[in-house]
């Protein structure tokens, strides 16, 4: 009995020496292979969050029980072909480099349905639609005839006349509108025959506030049209370089405010405007007279070597963009110059911080929110990250889902392209009515467009409702992460 109990003893004190250095191994992330030289490799892993959840993982077609959000451990070194999968949504395939030690971490998978859920909202035709950017109003036009264009209000689903029954000029043009994000106000440049007339509308209120602000403006079309807050107090007008400041409540006209001006922006009660590569502010009342920002010299001229047109834009209160007439597009941030030639537009996100931008065949991502690169002999900045080529005439980009994916419009098609996952397939979602805009909010998760048979509005589902992601497993280090998002 004693001998046994020897045995026993001695039994379990190897078992516990051996076992114990394995344990500790597997929960530092190694484990034992004799295809390495030391018996044991580093492993990595794999995280995962779906929008739904619920998603099926397969890892290098082995199935695993565990459903999204989860975390995939113990891979070793290599490439591993991924697919999630979920009923009634389209699979989400991969191929996935896994390193040493580190961390992948997809936390914004967004799964598609195999079709899209789609709801009418006007059933009346249209020819096009134009969002009021960052508001929740759309103008629907079913002809450019000012009494043919309806307001539609998003947010609880209703549509009404611009103009009354008994409105004046209602059988006028529209030829051209100026409007701001987060404002309300839309100006109209309407003609009637020989006249043009200029027309103020406030959507926000039971029913559409039209004036007639013809006396504020000189004869022609201004080049820009801008003023600060939801319901202005002044206009700011550009005329070959000279800007003229309306006064709403006076319905007085201050001509020749700037001169000789490329450009110009609002901000916090000040204009902005460029000036012969001298970017210059004059508080919005003009009484303190010109300032210069940042003087002509060896570098702005360089970086304005163009001498038309810009249109200038404070898309936060640190970030300045500049788009030049012929597609020049740069910023106040390194490395500045972004795009030499052909920029057709660009929309940022609501903190200012990441920009879609296209030109006519190729979508990409500017991130201002990436670290500076370290141990560089020269500072190079961020780089635009070009997500999607080989489009025809690209024209819309909204980011969706937060930053993680963007949305745009190709032609007649609408696209869903994911951001950060290099070599990832753009998905095609619809197709609307030719000729005309779309608009994505991501507060409602839906897409609008005007559907190409009929043309009435209908609205897409894109995001399901949400509670909000987890985040990223922390499970490695900071610095051996990877994020793709």
């Amino acid at each position: 009995m004693v001998t046994l109990r020897k045995i026993l003893f001695y039994f379990f004190v190897v078992l516990y020496l051996v076992l114990c250095p394995l344990i500790i191994l597997y929960a530092l992330g190694y484990i034992f292979t004799p295809k390495v030289e030391e018996g044991f490799a580093k492993t990595g892993l794999m995280h995962f969050e779906t929008l739904p959840t619920g998603a099926s993982i397969s890892v290098a077609n082995k199935q695993y029980a565990e459903k999204t959000p989860t975390t995939v451990r113990n891979l070793l070194a290599g490439a591993y072909n991924v697919t999630l999968s979920r009923a009634g949504y389209r699979p989400w395939t991969r191929q996935i480099r896994i390193a040493p030690g580190k961390a992948v971490a997809f936390d914004k998978i967004l799964l598609m349905p195999q079709e899209l859920k789609v709801k009418t909202l006007v059933s009346q035709p249209f020819d096009d639609l134009l969002s009021v950017p960052a508001t929740r109003f759309l103008l629907l036009f079913k002809s450019k005839r000012a009494g043919d264009v309806s307001v539609f209000d998003w947010k609880d689903e209703t549509a009404r006349p611009l103009l009354s029954a008994n409105a004046p000029f209602r059988d006028a043009a529209v030829i051209r509108y100026f409007m701001i994000k987060k404002s309300s106000f839309v100006l109209f440049l309407v003609k009637m025959g020989e006249q043009t007339r200029f027309l103020g509308c406030q959507l926000d209120k039971e029913k559409p506030e039209v004036k007639d602000l013809s006396g504020l403006f000189r004869r022609g079309t201004p080049s820009e049209v801008r003023w600060e807050g939801d319901n202005p107090d002044d206009l700011f007008a550009l005329y070959s370089g000279n800007l003229d400041r309306a006064d709403l409540k006076k319905m007085k006209v201050r001509k020749n405010l700037l001169e000789g001006i490329q450009g110009f922006d609002l901000f916090r009660g000040k204009i902005f405007a460029l000036r012969d590569c001298t970017l210059l502010q004059m508080d919005s009342n003009g009484e303190k007279g010109e300032e210069a920002v940042a003087e002509k010299g060896v570098f702005m001229e360089n970086l304005f070597r163009d001498t038309g047109a810009f249109k200038i834009d404070f898309i936060s209160g640190r970030t300045l963009c500049f788009l030049g007439a012929t597609g020049e597009f740069f910023a106040n941030e390194l490395p500045y110059r972004f795009v030499s030639v052909g920029l057709k537009g660009y929309q940022p996100d609501d903190g200012g911080r990441k920009i879609a931008l296209w030109q006519k065949e190729r979508l990409g991502v500017l991130d201002f929110t990436k670290e500076a690169r370290k141990k560089e002999l020269f500072e190079r900045g961020p780089e635009i990250d070009w997500i999607y080529e080989g489009g025809e005439a690209i024209a819309q980009a909204y980011f969706v889902y937060g930053t993680s994916h963007v949305l745009f419009r190709d032609q007649a098609e609408v696209f869903l392209a994911p951001v950060g996952e290099s070599g990832a397939a753009a998905e095609a979602l619809v197709k609307v009515r030719e000729k005309s805009a779309v608009f994505y909010s991501d507060k409602t998760g839906r897409l609008y467009y005007l559907e190409p048979g009929q043309g009435y509005l209908v609205a897409a589902d894109i995001l399901p409702e949400w509670p909000g992601l987890s985040g990223m497993f922390p499970e490695f280090e900071a610095p051996g992460q990877e994020a793709a998002k």
